[in-house]
């Protein structure tokens, strides 16, 4: 702080009397800037309070502050403020603002060149130095070193039987550094733990694998053990051990967008060449019908409800086809449906092989493949549930409202213009459909033959009890071949009954262990008795009651010895060991109110 004392002399002129300057403590730097522009003024007449005290006239104290110029004025005073109000009291004085650009003298006292230029932050000064404390007690990583023995006992092994590295030798030069009697070392109280990858693998393991734990993230679980361990690498050795941990990548939801682009059908350049189909369905029953076959054409948009039922199978399904496609626009290149039953038949799929007409069922549960008619399907189903045979006419003709009619773009082919418009429209579309989608899509993950992939399991049945403890994903499944652009036929089991090819968006890459740790050990080969194959029950996890008629049997979710959760399976009893029997009988003791056949 800076401060001038002038005098005003007969000439009319002001006099420099004195001056005073004084850097602030680091108590009084913590202060707000009102008091601080106040405790100026007080330092100011302490040191000339034998000129200003008992002066013939009224002083007159310039600032630059002008909230100062109300404090003399009724007004709510803190402790500080009080006991300088209390002293001034003694002075007989007037306070006045001027702008700091005008008080250059004492704002030139106020920087003087030899100060330091401290932060007005009271984080950045500690009133309580650390020096003022003495330590009474300090707890270390020592003090606990009981609760983990074995671990313990291998790190002391181990610095016995191999000498100082140089590395060593240079860290512990560091006064942060302290070798005790037992032979440890700490690291800011912290226990040094050697280079050896079996031994940072088992401390790992301990504080993520473990019940306790929970299987934390990299952050979480790099903070559990730098309270015990210390380790240059510790952070690069945990992110590589969670990022490869096969239960956090079964269970935890995947965060990050999938890698799947958009991948748009081509283009059509002429009508009902490119068509999809789908059922809508069931409907109430009405007129006889309770199904809508719904059929697209991809290039004019030309859509056709035609009336069946739930029962439709292949064979009815070729003759609605050719009563109301076929007959009218011809026979088209491509029909694009979704895997039911009905459309992947070997009887629906020969005679389109004979006619040369290209199938193309979507892949399991990825409906992006036929949008344009699942689109269409959501249209009919908004439409009144009482009239939808009368209706679904008139939503045929409002889905044609085009800019080009149907009609003209299907039948007056010679219209190259009007085809030429409706291609780069479509193709326009696309584009813009596209940009759209991959705006929360990361790029495709080129995946090659051989490679292994989590399968994601939000479409799967799942065996467990409880929906909320599903694994988020199975496999890992081998690639066995690239069909197409973003889909892969995958090694599946053959119990399951879906499709084995499915779209890159389903699909995570496989993260192999690395440590030696984390590998899960082979599954165990089958008994064979009789000649038969043998499988012991490790545990019966679920149980249902399946009726055909008259005749009940109980089945059993069974957990099977040495082997994943997910090769679980449901067996009668009559496949089960005699050494199933305990199991059975645990089970019904933990879950009573299942019932028994």
């Amino acid at each position: 702080m800076g401060a001038v004392l002038s005098q005003k002399a007969t000439d009319g002129k002001w006099h420099l009397v004195a001056y005073f300057s004084k850097s602030l403590s680091e108590a009084e730097r913590n202060y707000e800037i009102y008091d601080k522009e106040l405790l100026a003024i007080m330092l100011a007449l302490e040191e000339w309070r034998q000129y200003l005290l008992g002066a013939r006239h009224t002083f007159e104290i310039w600032l630059d502050h002008q909230n100062l110029t109300y404090f003399r004025e009724a007004r709510r005073l803190n402790r500080r403020q009080a006991c300088w109000f209390t002293e001034m009291q003694e002075y007989d004085f007037t306070l006045h603002h001027k702008p700091g650009s005008l008080m250059d003298r004492p704002d030139a006292l106020s920087r003087e060149a030899g100060h330091e230029r401290g932060e007005d932050n009271s984080q950045d000064i500690v009133l309580l130095k650390p020096e003022f404390f003495r330590v009474l007690l300090r707890a270390t990583a020592l003090d606990f070193a009981g609760e983990d023995e074995p671990t313990i006992h291998r790190i002391k092994d181990y610095a016995i039987e191999h000498e100082e590295s140089v590395e060593l030798a240079l860290l512990t030069k560091n006064p942060c550094w302290k070798e005790h009697a037992d032979g440890l070392l700490t690291h800011d109280n912290c226990i040094y733990v050697p280079p050896n990858k079996a031994l940072r693998a088992d401390i790992i393991k301990a504080h993520h694998d473990l019940l306790a734990a929970g299987h934390p993230g990299c952050y979480k679980t790099e903070e559990l053990i730098t309270r015990t361990y210390w380790r240059p690498s510790i952070g690069k050795d945990v992110g590589c051990y969670v990022a490869r941990c096969q239960l956090c990548q079964l269970i935890k939801y995947r965060r990050e967008s999938p890698h799947a682009p958009l991948q748009p059908n081509k283009t059509p350049t002429c009508p009902f060449k490119v068509i999809s189909m789908d059922f809508v369905g069931p409907l109430p029953e009405c007129e006889g019908f309770n199904m809508i076959l719904n059929v697209n054409d991809h290039f004019s948009r030309h859509v056709i409800c035609i009336l069946c039922r739930d029962t439709t199978d292949s064979g009815q399904l070729a003759q609605l086809f050719h009563d109301h496609v076929y007959s009218e626009h011809g026979l088209p290149c491509k029909i694009i449906t979704n895997r039911g039953s009905t459309f992947v038949s070997s009887f629906t799929r020969a005679p389109m092989d004979q006619l040369g007409i290209v199938g193309n069922p979507s892949m399991a549960y990825h409906p992006q493949t036929n949008g344009l008619t699942e689109h269409y399907d959501q249209e009919l189903k908004t439409f009144s549930a009482s009239t939808w045979t009368t209706t679904r006419a008139t939503s045929g003709l409002n889905s044609r409202a085009t800019d080009h009619v149907p009609a003209a773009t299907s039948y007056a082919q010679h219209f190259k213009k009007v085809h030429e418009e409706i291609v780069s429209a479509l193709r326009q579309a696309k584009d813009s459909m596209k940009e759209v989608y991959d705006r929360h899509h990361q790029d495709a993950h080129n995946y090659e033959v051989g490679d292994q992939v989590w399968l994601e399991a939000t479409n799967l049945k799942s065996k467990c009890p409880l929906p909320a403890l599903n694994e988020r994903c199975h496999g890992p499944f081998k690639i066995l071949e690239n069909i197409g652009v973003s889909a892969y036929c995958l090694d599946i089991p053959p119990t399951w009954k879906t499709h084995n090819v499915f779209n890159e968006a389903l699909l995570t890459p496989y993260t192999p262990p690395a440590f030696a740790n984390q590998a899960n050990p082979p599954e165990p080969p089958p008994e064979m008795i009789d000649c038969k194959e043998q499988y012991k029950v490790e545990a019966v996890i679920n149980s249902k009651i399946i009726s055909r008629g008259a005749h009940r049997s109980m089945m059993y979710l069974v957990k099977w010895k040495g082997y994943s959760d997910r090769h679980n399976s449901w067996e009668p009893v009559a496949n089960l060991m005699q050494d199933a029997d305990e199991a059975i009988d645990d089970y019904h003791k933990a879950h009573p109110r299942r019932m028994c056949v």
